[in-house]
């Protein structure tokens, strides 16, 4: 059976989180896909060059592409584990940069929580997942122990909380 695609609109508060090249990812049979793209102008190459040399410093990062024509930085996680958005924005900003946009993609398995639903990266990692609306929180339901992959943007502003808006959402047979 082919995967069911939906755009949807909910809120994920973001316990993990994951960086991608602006490609939506589908879902496998590997828990804990992570990938987080921060847009961020790059005019300076050497100065882009120091940045991606503290982002790889930063805790649970596996990866870092600079991609200056998009002016954009591709974080990739190791499986399983979050990168910390707070800490992302305080390097970029830090660096003398400002980051535009934070896009979070991530790919799990949904299970059913105390309280809701998350989507289980790996043993210790879980994305809460709070549906805006019925129809939208019977569509995650239905998912339940069903492997998904999400995609969305969290606020870039600083002392934001990691909330992402879901855009996108792509459930697996």
């Amino acid at each position: 059976m082919s995967a069911l695609r939906s755009q949807l609109t909910c809120l994920l508060v973001v316990m993990v989180a994951a960086v991608s090249s602006g490609q939506f990812v589908t879902a496998s049979d590997e828990l804990g896909t992570f990938t987080v793209t921060v847009g961020v102008e790059l005019s300076c190459p050497s100065c882009a060059s120091g940045l991606e040399r503290r982002l790889g410093r930063l805790e649970h990062v596996a990866t870092v592409e600079i991609q200056v024509a998009e002016e954009q930085v591709v974080l990739g996680a190791t499986a399983g584990t979050k990168i910390g958005l707070r800490e992302v924005r305080d390097v970029i900003r830090n660096a003398g940069f400002v980051p535009s946009s934070l896009h979070v993609t991530a790919g799990g398995r949904v299970v059913r929580l105390d309280g809701g639903i998350g989507i289980t990266l790996s043993e210790d990692a879980v994305v809460m997942v709070t549906a805006v609306d019925a129809e939208r929180s019977a569509l995650l339901s239905q998912a339940v122990g069903r492997m998904v992959a999400v995609r969305g943007t969290v606020p870039i502003e600083a002392g934001a909380e990691d909330i992402l808006q879901l855009s996108e959402v792509e459930i697996q047979k």
